[in-house]
Formats: structure tokens, sequence, C-alpha cells
């Protein structure tokens, strides 16, 4: 009989540090679950705010002598393409093909002049959950190949504000579906 009730306590005791255990251990985890929300969450109005700030640095006069400037150097010229390939990969504005080559500087440049308020109202409005993984990585991978911040602000303002608007945007993408951040790069041919 004194073994019994030993065990019987024994047992009481270890159904109550179980379930000390498990209310810690939901209380944790829950906690946990609050602060990966609220991390993300705050992450999440970052992004908005650094999206909304590269658009709102965006000027008509950086515009305007983008526009009517050419740019002569290869290695500018790269630069210039790459970034008009990420915004028109995330706004949907088709390339133009010139000599066999696909162009998307001339079609940005041709797409503001055509109809600046526009493009700008679709750089504005983007829908980031509107966006495909795959896009995501193929604009992030072209940023990724030619982004040095120092030298794209030499550049242009416009230029650094819309790797800047870029970059938020493919990061809020990623953070909304809980995507691999930054995404892997994609072969050059898939970009």
């Amino acid at each position: 009989r004194h073994l019994r009730s030993e065990a019987e306590q024994q047992l009481k005791r270890d159904e109550r540090l179980m379930q000390m255990a498990e209310r810690r251990s939901s209380f944790s985890c829950s906690v946990r679950e609050a602060a990966k929300r609220d991390i993300a969450l705050f992450r999440k109005n970052r992004l908005e705010s650094k999206k909304k700030h590269a658009f709102d640095s965006i000027s008509f006069d950086d515009i305007a002598v983008l526009l009517d400037t050419s740019i002569a150097p290869p290695a500018t010229r790269l630069t210039y393409e790459r970034v008009a390939s990420s915004v028109c990969i995330l706004v949907d504005i088709s390339p133009v093909t010139a000599d066999g080559r696909v162009e998307y500087w001339a079609a940005f440049q041709e797409a503001l002049r055509s109809n600046m308020v526009d493009v700008l109202t679709l750089i504005h409005d983007i829908n980031v959950g509107s966006l495909s993984h795959v896009r995501v990585c193929r604009c992030m991978t072209v940023l990724q190949e030619s982004s040095n911040p120092s030298h794209l602000l030499s550049l242009s303002w416009f230029l650094s504000a819309l790797v800047e608007w870029c970059r938020a945007c493919c990061e809020l993408a990623s953070l909304q579906y809980n995507w691999e951040w930054p995404p892997p790069p994609l072969q050059s041919s898939a970009a």
C-alpha cells in the first residue's frame, strides 16, 4: 500500500511537471511566434517605407536629363541597361529588339517619353503580392550583377532610386511569400 501511494504521488508529480512543461513550451512557442510575427511586421513596414522613399526621391528633372542625354561609354550603358531591365521585369514593360539585341533601356526610355505618368503610376502602385518568384529572382540576378551604389549615385539619383525601389519590392515579395532572401541567382541566360 505504501509503495502504491508513493507511485501514485510520483505519477501525480510527473503529470504536474508535464503540464508545467507543456504550458512553458506552448508559452515559449507562442512568444517565439509572436516575436517572429513582430519582426516580420517591422521588416515589412521598413521595406514599405524604403520603397516609398525610393519612389519619392525620383524627380522629373532627373528623368528629363536621362531622357535627353545619350549614354556613350559602354560600361555606363550596361549599368543603365541593367537598372532598366530590373524595373521593366517588375512592372512588365516589354523590351525592344535593336540590331538583334534585347534592350530594356530603350524600352524604358520610350515608355517614359510616351507616357511618363502611366509608367510612374505603375512603379508607384506596384502590387508586390503579384510578383512571381521567377520574376523576383530575375530582377535580383540583374541587380546583383550591376549594383555598386556609389557608382549608381554618381551616375544618377534616378538610377539609384530605381535600384532601391526594385530591391525593396523584391524583398517585400520574398517576405510576403516566405521565399529565401536574397533569392538564388538565375543563370545569365534565364535573366
